[in-house]
């Protein structure tokens, strides 16, 4: 049965409407290949994150980076856990709270999805960080205990995205 020409405009938006929502981490544009390992998995097999990895196991929240929920996460260098102080590495659960406001559930957030200027994003520990996007496209993050900016970004595991930061939150 032959389609008037008057609907084939609107037929092939309604499939390219299904088409794009379809597709995770925003319409489909092309970001190299679909990411195999969760975000636990590239925390795991990076050198310069080897001080949050261990922070994470010993506070008991591997799930949570290796679970199906969708999740962001602003990774501490190891550089940047040189600035913390023993009695927060030496305590269990004050580590844990650290570990807790570097993770943001919910649908993922690439630099791209970020609006310009400021973002407050609810932490998997109750907590509000201060996601920052400035002009030239440079990210940073903020909360009460501190601060980083991203040094690498857009980090796509399967369950979410990364960004490794110079500071701890």
């Amino acid at each position: 049965v032959p389609i008037p020409s008057s609907m084939q405009g609107h037929i092939f938006l309604a499939w390219s409407v299904c088409q794009v929502s379809s597709l995770p981490y925003g319409g489909g544009r092309s970001r190299g290949p679909k990411p195999t390992k969760t975000i636990g998995q590239l925390v795991d097999q990076e050198q310069v994150l080897s001080t949050f990895s261990e922070a994470v196991k010993r506070t008991g929240l591997e799930d949570m980076l290796t679970g199906s929920d969708f999740i962001t996460v602003f990774a501490p260098t190891d550089e940047a856990f040189e600035n913390v102080s023993s009695d927060i590495l030496d305590d269990d659960e004050k580590l844990k709270a650290v570990v807790l406001r570097h993770i943001v559930p919910g649908f993922p957030k690439r630099r791209s999805d970020l609006p310009s200027g400021d973002s407050s994003l609810e932490t998997a520990g109750g907590q509000t960080i201060t996601v920052t996007k400035s002009s030239s496209n440079k990210i940073s993050a903020k909360s009460s205990e501190g601060e980083g900016k991203a040094v690498r970004h857009d980090v796509l595991g399967t369950n979410g995205v990364m960004f490794w930061i110079n500071g701890v939150l």
